[in-house]
């Protein structure tokens, strides 16, 4: 989840979009201003947003529902008081796709719990088309123009290796090397054929290439906007987002005609420009290839399912245990035994151990954690000290508890892959390198690197009980969280500390330019005022902000300070 707004919900009439950073975003400001609102956005959003798709077993019509129970206890507590009409909205950016839902519910009894989905409307950013699903209406529509088109080509021609053929054409005729080994090759079955006779195939080959890829681009960028209606009354399938019927090229010759003739088609496409009207039927047609268009669909539908799927991990804020032993047997676990109990028995514990203790190290609270099982229900917390002794966790103090229990809790949710040195580089490298390394798939980089960064951790006030020096060592923690697990780190903070860490960390950047840090600055900051929509804090490359905080935040100390005086 990268960015969301929101109407008609808690207190805001209306949020504009808010983009958080790639690596921490924080949110300031005063109390009942909006920040967990915000936050109760994000969660709602991420919890509901897997079942608004329809499941490939799911028959007839279907219907998405939106469940408030669990974080507003109901659809009416939910819906701003004075709201104009009893709907809601939520927009969310998630890898490449932007997705609105429209919610109504019923508000009489202040009991229902549920919304329903009047409407989703799903935008694929590197396709540029948009799916549209109407629950009222009981209809769905595609609206693309060629960009789309081009894309289905272009992935069904990869799919079938013809893309690799070009390239490897391409790249014959530039190596002469290469070019008369082939040569050789392709001799020693035909006898007769001479070296300037297979250039000449070669070249002309490379030309008809050309022309194909030039034809491509074309389409690609013919911005007509089109739209066609994906069900029939009887058929409510296309209701789940990129199935629809095959999509086919018309194509008109320079008079008007529609061309059908596929090996008139062949030959006309050697020396002319095709106009395309664009229709629905069984396939595109080009040159004699018929195009699948079910690559990419379903490319998009399994992207869009990774997008959309356990976006955010929730840290609340809690009173610390001022125990050691935490009892994980059972089912009804209290919020820290279910912390302990999941980093015990996920897979990797000694990786994770070894992570918890490198972060412990350089937040100054230990060097490492023993963990004593008994029986399996029963495990112990020690904490190693410098000088070689274990200290109860119960004997630590309760910031020492409430850091030790969030670096567990993360370790906890985070794929063992993560934890593994061996991995580490693969998992950072390989997703881009992979799309690099295929032959013309610009495309395929741009939705692999969409695709991260998109789960989300959200920390709900972690200085409580802690220094003022180790608060500003938790936004170095948050950064490296970030980094090391790419993830979006959102923190609901009061901590001045932290802010002012912040800029530190910008400054250390050394941004070339304004233009480069507003492009690539890692950490947000946004003020919520109480009267006002929130605003982001714009950092200059020296960690400065360029704007100022409400009152009440950075000026509260200079401010006693002078009445001091």
């Amino acid at each position: 989840m990268n960015a969301i707004s929101f109407k008609n919900f808690r207190n805001f009439e209306e949020l504009p979009l808010l983009k958080f950073g790639k690596g921490v975003t924080f949110l300031v400001g005063q109390n009942n201003a909006g920040k967990s609102t915000l936050t109760k956005a994000c969660r709602l959003m991420a919890e509901n947003m897997p079942s608004c798709i329809k499941t490939d077993d799911s028959s007839g019509f279907y219907r998405a529902t939106i469940d408030f129970g669990k974080l507003c206890h109901s659809f009416k507590r939910a819906l701003r008081m004075g709201a104009d009409n009893q709907k809601m909205e939520f927009t969310v950016q998630t890898g490449y796709f932007t997705i609105t839902y429209i919610i109504d519910g019923v508000v009489k009894d202040g009991q229902d719990t549920r919304g329903n989905v009047s409407l989703i409307k799903i935008y694929d950013q590197i396709d540029d088309c948009t799916w549209i699903s109407d629950f009222e209406k009981q209809d769905a529509t595609l609206e693309y123009n060629g960009r789309l088109l081009a894309n289905i080509i272009h992935q069904d021609l990869f799919m079938r290796g013809e893309l690799h053929k070009i390239s490897e054409r391409q790249r014959l005729l530039n190596d002469e090397k290469e070019l008369n080994k082939m040569f050789e090759e392709v001799k020693s079955k035909h006898s007769t054929l001479t070296i300037t006779e297979f250039k000449d195939k070669l070249s002309l080959k490379v030309e008809e290439d050309q022309r194909y890829q030039k034809w491509i681009d074309e389409l690609s960028k013919d911005e007509r906007l089109r739209s066609i209606n994906l069900v029939s009354d009887s058929d409510y399938s296309a209701l789940s987002p990129f199935e629809c019927n095959d999509l086919d090229l018309i194509w008109i010759d320079e008079n008007g005609k529609e061309v059908h003739d596929l090996q008139y088609m062949n030959e006309y496409m050697r020396g002319h420009r095709i106009k395309l009207v664009f229709n629905i039927n069984d396939e595109i047609k080009h040159d004699m290839l018929v195009f699948d268009v079910q690559p990419l669909l379903s490319k998009i539908r399994q992207d869009y399912r990774k997008a959309i799927s356990n976006q955010v991990i929730y840290l609340p804020a809690h009173e610390t245990p001022q125990r050691s032993e935490f009892y994980i047997g059972g089912e009804n676990l209290d919020y820290f035994e279910t912390i302990v109990r999941d980093f015990y028995y996920e897979e990797g514990l000694g990786e994770r151990k070894i992570w918890v203790s490198n972060r412990m190290k350089e937040l100054g609270i230990g060097t490492g954690l023993v963990l004593q099982s008994q029986l399996g229900e029963v495990v112990g917390i020690f904490v190693k000290k410098e000088d070689g002794t274990e200290l109860p966790f119960a004997d630590l103090g309760r910031g020492t508890i409430q850091i030790i229990m969030l670096l567990l809790s993360i370790a906890a949710k985070m794929p063992a892959d993560y934890f593994d040195p061996n991995l580490q580089q693969i998992l950072y490298e390989n997703p881009m390198d992979y799309a690099s390394s295929l032959p013309d798939q610009k495309d395929e980089l741009s939705r692999q690197q969409a695709l991260l960064h998109e789960r989300t951790i959200i920390i709900e006030e972690p200085e409580q009980n802690l220094h003022p020096a180790l608060q500003s060592k938790l936004a170095d923690l948050f950064l490296h969280i970030s980094e090391y697990f790419r993830r979006r780190v959102i923190v609901e903070t009061h901590s001045e500390y932290m802010i002012r860490k912040s800029q530190i960390q910008v400054a250390a950047m050394k941004f070339a330019s304004q233009e480069k840090l507003d492009k690539t600055n890692p950490i947000h900051t946004y003020y919520f005022p109480v009267d006002k929509n929130p605003f982001i804090m714009q950092y200059r490359v020296d960690g400065s902000f360029e704007n100022d905080f409400g009152q009440g935040f950075y000026d509260e100390a200079s401010n006693l300070t002078f009445e001091i005086l």
